[in-house]
């Protein structure tokens, strides 16, 4: 019994000598196991290499959420560096203060991001869930929008379907939505419509999709498009205010939601993102 179970001990060794920073080096069982421990080897092998690949994201997420603040902060020691080398007007020292409100507005929505995703994360459970009537919900987070479609030029045309409804949690579904239609109001061309739908899918779940006619994103950069700060023109993403946050944080509110989401997008169509939540039980 004992030399059956030395590969285990041996294991159990070598796994109190992992940290961090070993966690995707070799296999803590080396050699060959009896077939009745291969199971065993397996499992380990697999759940450390989880662990890992969770740690790299955490490590990489850190990193760049210090580069995200750290971009803002030395654009505003920068400006506030060239007021102090001499005098100015008062119109420049407006202009600059209002670049200052800019990098401030823009850290602010960062932190604000990160703190949502940190209580995503905490929590797997949704919190004081509720019916929703998702049509009318849509058509309120439409409206929201609105004023901001008609100043740059992008009609919001909504399809809501038949009554339907989800239980969830309202500002989390809010945040979602918001999330989609902002990405599809700020990425999509001058001038081009963004199309919401909302239909009853054939199984238990119903689909709401945002499109818009923009669909210059690259096939490789598709299945990235939820990872946390990833973009596909990082300047231009800068540039128009984006933080790489707002469809991650748009997943891990479906995947609570017990939903999933997706995006394509093609020159000739544009761009889709369609998420699916299920039905409540009790259907209007």
């Amino acid at each position: 019994v004992s030399w059956g179970l030395r590969p285990i001990t041996d294991a159990a060794q070598r796994m109190k000598r992992i940290t961090h920073r070993s966690l995707g080096q070799d296999s803590p069982i080396p050699g060959n196991l009896p077939a009745e421990l291969q199971p065993f080897q397996e499992a380990l092998d697999d759940m450390l290499a989880r662990l890992n690949a969770a740690m790299r994201q955490q490590e990489q997420f850190t990193a760049d959420a210090a580069h995200d603040l750290r971009t803002p902060l030395a654009v505003m020691k920068s400006t506030l560096q060239t007021l102090q080398i001499r005098p100015r007007t008062v119109a420049e020292y407006q202009e600059s203060v209002n670049d200052l409100l800019q990098d401030i507005g823009r850290m602010e929505r960062l932190v604000q991001q990160l703190l949502t995703l940190a209580r995503l994360d905490a929590n797997d459970k949704i919190s004081d869930p509720v019916e929703i009537r998702l049509d009318l919900f849509l058509q309120s987070v439409v409206d929201t929008f609105t004023d901001r479609a008609e100043r740059q030029g992008t009609p919001l045309v909504y399809e809501p379907g038949a009554a339907m409804s989800v239980q969830g949690n309202e500002t989390e579904l809010w945040q979602l939505f918001s999330n989609v239609l902002d990405n599809a109001l700020r990425h999509g061309p001058p001038n081009g419509v963004v199309r919401i739908t909302l239909e009853d899918g054939p199984d238990s779940r119903v689909t709401a999709c945002v499109h818009d006619e923009g669909g210059a994103i690259p096939p490789d950069a598709l299945p990235r498009l939820f990872d946390r700060f990833y973009r596909v023109e990082s300047s231009r993403s800068e540039a128009s205010g984006g933080t790489g946050l707002g469809l991650a944080i748009a997943r891990e509110i479906v995947r609570r939601h017990g939903g999933d989401i997706t995006i394509t997008s093609d020159p000739q169509t544009g761009t889709s993102v369609t998420v699916r939540l299920p039905r409540e039980q009790n259907r209007m």
